[in-house]
C-alpha cells in the first residue's frame, strides 16, 4: 500500500483544475473535493461555489456555516 505523503485535504490554487473560476495568484490554497464516485478533476467543492463565484461568503468559516 502506498503511503500519502501530506495533508489530503488541501490543494494548491495553482494545482487546480482549469475550468474553477478562480483567481491562481489571490491565495495559496483552495479546498479539495471529495467528490465521491465522479473524478476529482471534473468536481468542484460547494465552498469554492459559494466563497469563490456566487460570492455568498467573504471567507471559508461563512461557507462552512451557509452549508451547515
Amino acid at each position: 500500500m502506498k503511503k500519502i505523503k501530506g495533508s489530503q485535504y488541501h490543494l494548491r490554487r495553482s494545482k487546480s483544475p482549469k475550468f474553477w473560476p478562480i483567481l491562481r495568484k489571490e491565495a495559496v490554497w483552495a479546498v479539495k473535493p471529495r467528490p465521491g464516485p465522479h473524478p476529482l478533476r471534473r468536481s468542484i467543492p460547494l465552498g469554492v461555489l459559494l466563497r469563490d463565484v456566487l460570492g455568498y461568503a467573504k471567507n471559508m468559516r461563512e461557507a462552512r456555516k451557509i452549508l451547515s
